[in-house]
């Protein structure tokens, strides 16, 4: 039986030793493993962020341009069958502004300018209405022209100035999220 308690005892230490050592090692590493993982998940997050961003000034660099051109044309108390509005790139980005997008009301901002996008369109679709439609040959039709005329051509110059200020704030925050 001696033989016995001979070996237990140091078996026992070896695997209390083995314990004390062994376990916060272990904890160690899968924190140090964790916060890795973390961080190229925020990293990716960013990047994801940052490119959305990128998307969103390209298209509010090109509707500024496009805004521009329809207030020409508006100004001559004509409009364009299609003004090239790009409302898509809204759409087709927005789930990717997460929470690294530090100001939630440039979110917003994003999401209301485009939807007046969307809003200028439509009234120019009635406008057209009114220009080469049925709507032309209504009595009521100049005073109706001549009010859309002024309400889009009063929008078209908000959106174009809104234009500006957007892509200026999106090229802030993504360099702000770009190393």
């Amino acid at each position: 039986m001696t033989g016995f308690w001979d070996a237990f005892w140091p078996n026992l230490a070896s695997t209390l030793a083995g314990l004390v050592l062994g376990i916060p090692l272990g904890l160690g590493i899968n924190r140090r493993a964790v916060t890795q993982g973390e961080t190229v998940r925020r990293q990716g997050e960013r990047l994801r962020v940052a490119h959305a961003l990128q998307v969103l000034e390209k298209a509010l660099g090109e509707n500024q341009a496009r805004l521009q051109q329809f207030a020409t044309v508006l100004a001559q108390n004509q409009t364009l069958y299609d003004p090239r509005i790009d409302v898509s790139a809204w759409d087709a980005v927005k789930a990717d502004l997460t929470t690294e997008l530090s100001d939630p009301a440039l979110r917003q901002r994003f999401a209301y300018h485009f939807s007046r996008l969307s809003t200028q369109v439509k009234l120019n679709d009635d406008y057209l209405y009114f220009i080469v439609g049925v709507g032309a040959s209504m009595s009521s039709a100049p005073a109706a022209k001549a009010s859309l005329g002024k309400v889009i051509g009063e929008l078209v110059t908000e959106l174009t100035a809104e234009c500006a200020t957007l892509t200026g704030a999106a090229a802030t925050e993504r360099k702000r999220l770009t190393p």
